[in-house]
């Protein structure tokens, strides 16, 4: 007795890949009961939460500081503009790390301007109470867009641990924010969304609706239906 819950009917299709090796009648569009937490409370932060890099794991801490992540990362949190701009605009800028680079949080300055949340007990409070959220390719960017707020793409590199050509979402065709490729593209993302009031643009509300089969708070409900349905069938 088995049973995948997707969110979306391009997602239960891409389970149909024979690779996978799952019959298609247990993937099932029902939402993901985690959902149903999330609440829209922001509290104007702008959160930077980059995923993690395999490649990564192996490194010294000598040797991190010498990667273009972290440069990136620290060049970002540390961008006096940017740090400005997101102040004098009522808004504080976050830097929450994934939870395996937390061992390297040392290495990046701590501008005392910007928050550092390394807090890994509840995320759903972050996406709840964040106002704009800054990912690469992270699946949080999904949990994101369900509460239709903005958030962007920062993809300054292709060295990541899937293909993201083959993958079945395209984040320029699919993505429910603009794909940034540089620090000063981000900027400028950043600081047009602030400048409306940090809304998510038309296009990208468009994609959430087209995505999602359903954007309500009965995800678990669905879920647990369908459980006592398969209980009973079997």
């Amino acid at each position: 007795l088995a049973m995948i819950s997707c969110v979306s009917e391009r997602e239960k299709e891409s389970f149909n890949n024979p690779n996978y090796g799952y019959d298609s009648d247990i993937v099932k569009v029902l939402g993901f009961p985690r959902f149903d937490k999330l609440e829209n409370n922001s509290r104007k932060e702008i959160v930077l939460m980059p995923s993690w890099r395999r490649q990564l794991d192996q490194l010294s801490a000598s040797d991190f500081v010498k990667t273009n992540f972290y440069k990136l990362f620290n060049q970002l949190i540390t961008d006096e503009e940017l740090i400005n701009y997101v102040e004098e605009h009522g808004y504080k800028l976050v830097f929450k790390p994934h939870r395996n680079l937390h061992k390297f949080i040392t290495a990046f300055t701590n501008h005392p301007d910007v928050k550092f949340d390394l807090d890994l007990s509840n995320y759903s409070d972050t996406f709840s109470n964040s106002s704009l959220i800054v990912t690469d390719y992270s699946s949080i960017a999904f949990d994101f867009a369900y509460l239709k707020k903005p958030l962007i793409y920062y993809q300054f590199d292709n060295n990541y641990h899937f293909d993201v050509e083959k993958a079945y979402f395209s984040y320029e065709d699919d993505g429910f924010g603009p794909v940034a490729k540089s620090h000063d593209e981000l900027k400028r993302h950043i600081f047009e969304i602030i400048d409306r009031g940090c809304e998510m643009d038309e296009v990208y509300l468009k994609r959430v609706d087209e995505f999602f089969k359903y954007i309500d708070k009965n995800n678990s409900r669905r879920v647990y239906e369908e459980i006592l349905r398969l209980d009973n069938y079997y």
